[in-house]
């Protein structure tokens, strides 16, 4: 399967929302990976690093 990169080149096309909706929330990179990880996703705090600064391809 082909990896979608954004029209600049980026690996994800959410690194800006994931950001904005974090810090609506008031959470912080660990605060989210730990929630996220109790709803039986398997994310850290490096995947959401990575996903926030356009290194992770997220689809």
């Amino acid at each position: 399967m082909a990896k979608v990169l954004s029209k600049d080149g980026q690996k994800n096309l959410i690194g800006s929302q994931f950001v904005a909706l974090r810090k609506h929330f008031s959470l912080s990179q660990r605060d989210l990976a730990d929630k996220l990880q109790l709803a039986v996703y398997n994310f850290d705090k490096n995947v959401i690093t990575r996903i926030e600064n356009y290194q992770r391809f997220c689809d």
